[in-house]
C-alpha cells in the first residue's frame, strides 16, 4: 500500500511538472506587469500562469493546515479544561463554538 502511495505521489508530481513545462512552452506571448511597486517588462504568459497557480497551491497548503493545527489545539485545550475539572469535580462551563465564515 506505501508503494502504490509513492508511486501516485511522484505520477502526480511528474504531470504538474510537465503540465507545467507545457503550460511556459505553449503559452508563448509576451505581458507586460503592473504590479503594485514595480513594473515588470516582456514575461511569459505561461510562466505567469505557472507562478501564479503556484504560489496559490502553497497558500493553500499554509491557511488550511494552519487552520486545522488551531482547531486541533482548541479541542486539545478543551479536554484539558474537561480533564481538570473532573479532578476537581467542578462543572464544565465550554464557550460557545465561533461562528464559521
Amino acid at each position: 500500500m506505501n508503494a502504490i502511495r509513492k508511486l501516485l505521489f511522484w505520477l502526480l508530481l511528474l504531470a504538474f511538472v510537465f503540465a507545467g513545462f507545457w503550460m511556459v512552452i505553449v503559452n508563448d506571448d509576451t505581458l507586460n506587469l503592473n504590479l503594485l511597486f514595480m513594473q515588470v517588462l516582456n514575461v511569459n504568459a505561461g510562466f505567469v500562469i505557472l507562478v501564479t497557480f503556484t504560489l496559490g497551491l502553497v497558500l493553500g497548503l499554509l491557511v488550511g493546515s494552519s487552520w486545522t493545527r488551531l482547531s486541533i489545539w482548541r479541542k486539545d485545550r478543551a479536554a484539558v479544561k474537561a480533564r481538570q475539572s473532573a479532578e476537581a469535580d467542578v462543572p464544565v462551563v465550554t464557550p460557545p463554538n465561533p461562528p464559521i465564515y
